[in-house]
Parts: structure tokens; sequence; C-alpha cells
């Protein structure tokens, strides 16, 4: 025997069903409301969490600051004849596509749809209380933590479409399946237009409309990338730091942060290296070597090994060069990095000996390849590779510290201070441009660079 707090009638396939409604004061280790289904004035079976069938009755109902869950009691003559003669259960299917074949037969997701559909204006105040708050909970989800989805932030339909109290995951996941699903759509709607050769001036806004949707695809995805560079900034930065023992990273996880050591292979993935922590312009090189020696990937007779070494030649190194159809060409241009361990100086020698150039770093590997024995040296694939004495060539020396004696000897050399305060030298003869920068120049160029996206991205 229960005192409902109401009674409301609905039906489902024409069928009428009563609900009685008890409402009860949360405690501690309730969590949903429930639905009860009786036969001949019994409970039938345990409850089902209402927030399965409606998941806008995910959390409990607020009234004068107390809150409530709702036991939902659903009897009818027809759940009286449908009753297990065990009291266990009921002869009625759980869902319509069990009855394939039977599409009149009234099913249970039938019957809790028309039941959530009647709660639903019963409960209007909580409805919307729940819509609202689930909207700003995805709201502040995509603009803290997921801006690819920005788009849809002046977008109702969508966040009303996203079930109440799902974790990130799940949001993220949901929104996922939103946005491929359109940018099939946009896509498709644009090769249709490109295909179509009655173009008129309909057509033509349509089209119109498809870009300015697929101009926002593209911006979130490059609010996804941007978000991932924010996060790789933040971790260079916390390896420049010195540990609560006062020891540093070593100049492998500096390096492995901006590019994978022992990789040597033409078409590395964008996605699979940082160097854009060093300069944007690396990003297009094709052929690129890390720790490896040369040898690895050039035929060339050394077993020097620089820290990164990036070979640029469209025409050998392309996508083409990966698939066997290209064969030999000149060296467009060659861009050479050595490291040096953060928490010590640039001392290549002996720490007391600051007479040597850093040009020394550099130099070696140039030479390796211009001046060996077999001056057409071949990369990996055994294509010819030949690298000339104006084949313009950059030399980046990363430090953690440039001693004050070191750097007015290098300057005796022609080495010249930048406004940024990096060291640079140019070498016309050899078309050769060497640069020495600290690790905090580098973080700091890095962070100016990227500060107008972010402030425009994760400002609120």
């Amino acid at each position: 025997n229960v005192s409902p707090e109401s009674e409301k009638k609905f039906t489902a396939n024409q069928i009428p069903f009563n609900s009685f409604i008890v409402k009860s004061e949360k405690n501690n280790n309730r969590k949903n409301h429930y639905i009860y289904y009786c036969a001949n004035s019994r409970v039938v079976g345990g409850g089902k969490s209402l927030s399965k069938v409606n998941s806008l009755f995910t959390y409990p109902i607020v009234e004068q600051e107390k809150s409530y869950f709702l036991d939902v009691y659903v009897v009818s003559d027809y759940l009286n004849k449908k009753v297990y003669s065990a009291r266990n259960g009921f002869a009625i299917p759980q869902e319509k596509e069990s009855i394939l074949f039977h599409q009149d037969e009234l099913t249970f997701q039938a019957i809790e749809e028309a039941l959530a559909t009647e709660l639903e204006e019963g409960y209007t105040s909580f409805v919307k209380d729940t819509k609202n708050r689930n909207i700003k909970e995805v709201s502040d989800y995509i603009i803290q933590k997921a801006p690819k989805y920005k788009r849809y932030l002046n977008r109702d339909e969508v966040l009303n479409s996203v079930p109440p109290n799902l974790s990130d995951d799940k949001k993220d996941e949901f929104l996922y399946k939103i946005a491929i699903q359109e940018k099939k759509e946009i896509d498709a709607k644009i090769n249709k237009f490109i295909a179509n050769k009655d173009i008129g001036e309909e057509s033509i806004l349509e089209l119109k409309r498809e870009l300015i949707a697929k101009t926002a695809f593209d911006s979130d995805s490059l609010a996804d990338y941007m978000c991932r560079r924010k996060s790789v900034i933040a971790l260079f930065q916390k390896f420049l730091n010195a540990d609560q023992k006062g020891t540093y990273k070593l100049e492998q996880d500096i390096h492995n942060l901006i590019f994978p050591m022992g990789v040597a292979h033409q078409g590395v993935p964008y996605e699979s290296h940082n160097l854009w922590l060093l300069d944007e312009r690396f990003a297009i090189y094709d052929f690129i070597g890390s720790d490896t020696p040369i040898t690895t990937f050039s035929q060339k007779n050394s077993k020097l090994e620089p820290d990164i070494i990036l070979i640029d030649q469209p025409q050998i190194f392309d996508n083409p060069i990966s698939f066997g159809s290209q064969s030999s060409g000149n060296i467009d241009s060659m861009v050479i990095f050595e490291f040096k361990r953060p928490g010590e100086t640039a001392h290549q020698k002996r720490k007391t000996d600051v007479r040597w150039e850093f040009t020394e770093l550099i130099d070696k590997y140039f030479e390796a390849f211009i001046y060996g024995d077999d001056k057409k040296c071949k990369n990996y694939k055994g294509n010819t590779i030949v690298l000339k004495k104006d084949t313009p060539k950059f030399g980046y020396i990363i430090v953690d510290v440039i001693p004050p004696l070191l750097e007015e000897y290098n300057k005796t050399k022609g080495f010249r201070s930048t406004p940024f305060g990096t060291l640079y030298k140019i070498i016309p003869e050899l078309n050769q441009h060497i640069e020495v920068i600290t690790f905090h120049q580098l973080i700091r160029a890095v962070e100016n660079r990227h500060l107008p996206f972010f402030d425009k991205l994760f400002s609120s």
C-alpha cells in the first residue's frame, strides 16, 4: 500500500494504463528513479531505472531545496493478462526489433516511451531545469576541454540531443558521431555540386552554405590540433625545469619530444613529430633521419650521427619515391640540428675551453655529404642524392646555456646577435646559415607564435 503523489493515465498502442507516482526523499544510497510493473495489485520483478527510458530523468527532482526520487507503479488489465503464472515477468517483448513480423504487438519499449512523455508533461519545470543544466554542462565541456566542437555552442538542437550526466569520454563520443555524420553529408553535397553540369543561382547559394559549414569543421579541426600543441609546449616547458632533486631531463628526453630518436624513413606523418617547435617550415620536409648513422639513410661511408637531419627534395623524397617511381635528383636544401643536454653549458671540449666555434658542431655533417670519398651518395632506397657546395644548408644548435666568453669568442669568428638574443652566422660562399638558440629562447619563441591562437581558443 502506497500513498501516491499523483495518478496519471496514458495509452500505448491504444491500450490504457495507469501510473501511480510515489515521491521519496533522496537518501545517500539511492541514485535513480524507478518504474515498477504490477499485475493483480502486486509488483512483478524488479524496478527499472527511469533514466534508461528517458535520460532527462537522470537527476533527482529538487523542490524547496530538497531532492526526491520517483517510484512509478504501472498497472493495467493488459498486464494482468500477460503476467506469467510464476509472477516473475510478462509475456511482452522488450523492443520493436524483436517483433519484426508482429508490428502491432505491444512492447515494453512502446509502454515506456508513452509513460515518459506523460511524465515530461507532468514535471515540466524539472524537465526544463534538467535540459538547461545539461546544456550548460555540455557547453562548459566544449569550451574548456573540446574546442573542436565549438561550432555546436549556438546549436540548441545538438546540445539538447546530448544525454544528461554523461562522462567526458561519452560526451566526446556522442559529439564525434554527430560531427562525422554532418561532415559526410556536407562533403557529399559539395561533391554533388562539383559533378553537376547544370549550375544556377540557387545551386551556387546552396554551395555557399555548405562551404560555410565546411569552414566551421575545418576551423574546429585546427582548434583540436592547437590543443595538442598547447600540451606539447607545456610538456617541453616542464622538461626544461629542474626537478625537486635539481636534476634535468636528459638530452634524449627533449629530443624525443621533438622527434623520436632512431627513426629514419621517408614520409614521416606530420602528426608523428613536433618539428614545428623548431620552425614551422620543417613540417613539410619529407625525408627525416634522427640519431641514426648517415649510412642508414644514405649509402655514404660515414659513422657520423647528427641529432636530426632533414633533406628537402620534392622530386626525390616526395610521395612518388615511396613507390619507386623517381630515382635521382639534386637536394634542394638540408637542415641539421644538434642538441646539447639541458643543465649544462654548450662546451664541446673541456669546460674550461671556450676557444672553439659553434660551426664545428655542424660543418662535419655537411662536409660528409659534399666531400666524402663517393661524391654522389645514395639514400636508403638506393637513389642518388647530390648535395652541392651551394645547396642551401641550415644548421641549428640548441643549448641550455651559452657562456659569455664562448659567445664573445664566436663573435670574433663572424657570429652576430639577433634581436631575439640568438646567435647566427651566414657563410655566403657555402650558402650556409648557422643559428645558436637556447632552449628557453626556443620555447619563448614558440609560445609567442602561438599566443594569438591560444588567446582566441582558450579565453573565456
